[in-house]
């Protein structure tokens, strides 16, 4: 259904005899009102504007728009006569152009619709049943670049179109030929990029589409809705076990040398805001994981808490460590001697099954801090891995008072003789 377009009504100007005052003054406001009237009612009901005996051509369009509506091959030819006449009036009616064009593509008048389209084009870009005609004309020419031009127009010019085209081109955009033109277009950040990104995290093809399309926006993490757009695409694509793709949109933030780091952050002091290549802290009732001053030296290390009976995450991060082994090493501080469920440190491969490579106890330690150390290898396959430190409460609370710490961990591959 092809729905009229907002645009200008011409307005005639008629000369009234002067002959006599009472019929003048009497013509004067029926001409008055069938003017206002047709400019009111043109769009929303023109036979009454005919009905009023004032005929104009954004009326005649109008109503050849609700016919095509209707029921376009059987009101063809009353379509095509009320759009020509509108065209007589009015040369630059665009809503007669495109009802015009209508007919001439249900007729499979091929050069004929073409060259309605692009007249109506050329009057108005803003005319979205023009672009959506012409983005399905250069689909079945296969002129990607040429539709992608019209997605452009027409959801730049009405957000009412990108719940329409957004999952057409959502879905098509896994395609090369048609990913590759689509981040070059989102390099000059049009209008709608962020309503498409939307539609990109969510899509199905999400593995296909994010790396290209969020490399050529160049999100910025100092800003707020960007950086929410970018941490997104790292976690749909690492959860997807696509951790290096995830990995290259880290690095063009953070920088090459932070991307292929065995870990990062791992001396608290200078924790980055882009979870999940960043360690992302959990702060809930239950359980939570603090950075504050503490731990080795007069730095920064993560203090651990949680109520009484209470176990789960306090901090976790995705790594992307190659098959090999490796030695896992730490400081913990704070841990009573008496205590039953120690926090963990836990390492273990995303994809395929969330195998645990390792669990580390924490060992008992004082307020100065204890090393810890343990052997990990990490197997073919073990694509991402997820390094989460894990704290436990015990039922009545017990634990000195103080809060456990962590501090300094670091991962170093180790060579195989």
């Amino acid at each position: 259904m092809i729905r009229p377009a907002v645009g200008a009504m011409t307005k005639t100007a008629g000369k009234v005899p002067q002959l006599i005052r009472g019929i003048a003054a009497i013509l004067f406001v029926w001409l008055t009102c069938a003017v206002t009237l047709s400019v009111v009612m043109a769009r929303r009901a023109p036979a009454i504007s005919f009905a009023l005996g004032y005929r104009t051509s954004a009326g005649e369009a109008a109503l050849a728009l609700l016919q095509i509506a209707d029921d376009p091959k059987a009101n063809g030819d009353n379509i095509v006569a009320l759009s020509r006449a509108a065209l007589r009036r009015e040369a630059v009616s665009v809503d007669a152009v495109v009802a015009m064009g209508t007919i001439a593509a249900l007729r499979n008048q091929t050069t004929r619709a073409e060259q309605l389209f692009a007249y109506s084009e050329h009057l108005s870009r803003r005319n979205i049943p023009t672009q959506l005609w012409l983005i399905e004309n250069a689909v079945e020419r296969g002129r990607v670049d040429q539709a992608l031009i019209h997605y452009d127009r027409a959801m730049s010019v009405s957000e009412n179109t990108r719940p329409l085209l957004l999952p057409i081109l959502s879905q098509a955009a896994a395609s090369p030929a048609v990913g590759d033109p689509l981040a070059r277009m989102l390099a000059r950040r049009p209008l709608w990029w962020p309503a498409a990104m939307d539609y990109f995290l969510a899509s199905p093809n999400a593995q296909a589409i994010l790396p290209k399309v969020v490399l050529a926006l160049k999100l910025r993490a100092d800003v707020p809705t960007e950086r929410t757009y970018l941490i997104s695409a790292m976690k749909r694509l690492s959860d997807a076990g696509k951790t290096k793709a995830a990995l290259s949109l880290y690095g063009t933030v953070r920088g090459p040398t932070e991307a292929t780091a065995p870990i990062r952050g791992g001396d608290f002091e200078h924790v980055g805001n882009l979870p999940p290549f960043d360690w992302n802290l959990t702060e809930s009732a239950g359980v939570s994981g603090i950075i504050q001053p503490g731990g080795v030296g007069s730095g920064h290390a993560l203090f651990l808490s949680a109520e009484a009976g209470e176990q789960g995450e306090a901090a976790r991060q995705v790594l992307d460590l190659p098959p090999g082994a490796y030695r896992l090493t730490a400081i913990a501080g704070s841990v009573a001697p008496d205590r039953i469920d120690r926090p963990r440190l836990v390492l273990s491969c995303l994809i395929p099954d969330k195998t645990v490579l390792i669990d580390l106890p924490f060992p008992t330690a004082t307020e100065r801090g204890t090393s810890m150390t343990g052997s990990v290898i990490v197997p073919p396959g073990c694509k991402g891995q997820l390094i989460q430190v894990i704290m436990h409460a015990s039922l009545d609370g017990s634990g000195g008072g103080t809060m456990p710490w962590i501090d300094d961990i670091r991962i170093t591959q180790m060579s195989i003789r």
